[in-house]
């Protein structure tokens, strides 16, 4: 199948965990007592439960074989995958209902994991809320000042993460010092969800904040996969005409096929793919065919991979400012698509993924000067 536009360069994008709070997932029926560990993104552990990987064998055939096929058996691997496949990095990185969540709608800190104060957490119980707009659900930290919005949409690689283990520590503190309201789609996780659901959600929330702040500057923010999501919901937003002051995409998945346009995927050193502490390309196909599960066709649309969006679906997209580390299997699509856009590109040379803590004075930064200006 052609896509609108091929660049020089290639591979396959796939979606990228954020590195790692360790948040055990609740049942319905119980409540986890575990500790929430606040690690930072950028000092992430080495242990293999900690990366995002693919099955043993689809990791060999990477190693072993040519690394197009061995990345197109691995999306299609995801294709065939199951909500219990991505059960242990749910148990890893937090999840809809994890434990942060249930702290986050109690009404004293008392109720929260043991030995973490909601100050630990970076929550403040009278700025949050769980609002919905139809089918859609986010968590709202607005501090009494806000006069602005942003839409902060997690990673995960899809299949892990929520809102509230995302706020706590990504986001504790910006929404005060950038007098926003900040909302945080909760949405539903791969293989559940496919194709674009996720933006469907994070456009069903982009709508509600517009409707509480009719006359506010916005500004859409994602990491790793949820940079996926913010990148095609500002190419939705431009269509509609809603007026988008800056995107912010750090670490961002872009793309899901064409292995061979990034040299990223394919021309890793067998030491850098040794070192990798957090993402592997065969673990970024199997997420990417997770997502696409039973929506194949929807593989090189915009609103699934936002790198292969037309120049006429670019035209009138939001400003931005892409963030990257040297080392991660997704740097080469962040440089071409800011190539693209003509964004601000930063780029960290001593990281591995997601360097969103070390950047956050970076892209705080510009939020304020789009929101203020």
């Amino acid at each position: 199948m052609s896509r609108p536009w091929q660049p020089a360069l290639g591979g396959i994008a796939c979606a990228a965990v954020g590195a790692m709070l360790a948040v055990l997932a609740l049942t319905s029926s119980q409540t986890s007592s575990a500790t929430l560990s606040l690690a930072s993104l950028d000092a992430s552990s080495r242990d293999n439960s900690t990366r995002l990987f693919a099955p043993a064998e689809l990791e060999r055939s990477y190693r072993d074989d040519g690394c197009v096929s061995a990345l197109e058996r691995s999306f299609e691997a995801g294709l065939e995958s199951s909500w219990h496949s991505f059960s242990g990095w749910r148990n890893a990185f937090g999840a809809p209902g994890d434990a942060v969540r249930v702290c986050a709608s109690k009404t004293s800190s008392s109720q929260c994991p043991p030995g973490e104060s909601l100050d630990d957490l970076g929550l403040r119980f009278e700025h949050l809320s769980w609002v919905r707009r139809g089918g859609a659900e986010a968590l709202r930290v607005r501090p009494a000042n806000a006069s602005s919005v942003v839409v902060a949409i997690h990673g995960g690689g899809f299949v892990s993460f929520s809102a509230a283990s995302y706020y706590a520590p990504r986001l504790a503190g910006t929404a005060a010092r950038l007098g926003a309201a900040v909302y945080l789609p909760e949405y539903t996780l791969a293989p559940k969800a496919t194709g674009a659901d996720a933006v469907d959600e994070a456009e069903a929330i982009l709508d509600l904040a517009i409707e509480e702040h009719p006359n506010a500057k916005i500004v859409l923010f994602g990491d790793s996969a949820g940079g996926a999501v913010a990148a095609s919901l500002a190419i939705r937003a431009a269509k509609r005409g809603v007026a988008v002051a800056l995107q912010v995409l750090v670490a961002p998945m872009l793309a899901a096929s064409d292995w061979g346009r990034f040299a990223s995927y394919c021309n890793r050193s067998d030491h850098a793919f040794a070192s990798s502490v957090v993402t592997t390309p065969p673990g970024l196909a199997y997420v990417w065919g997770a997502r696409a599960r039973g929506r194949e066709h929807a593989r090189f649309s915009a609103d699934f991979s936002p790198f292969d969006a037309s120049e006429d679906e670019l035209v009138g997209v939001a400003p931005a400012l892409i963030v990257a580390s040297t080392d991660d299997v997704l740097v080469d699509e962040a440089r071409l698509y800011a190539d693209r856009l003509g964004a601000r590109y930063v780029e960290y040379a001593d990281l591995q993924h997601d360097p969103i803590l070390r950047s956050r004075p970076v892209w705080e930064a510009a939020m304020r000067d789009a929101l203020t200006s």
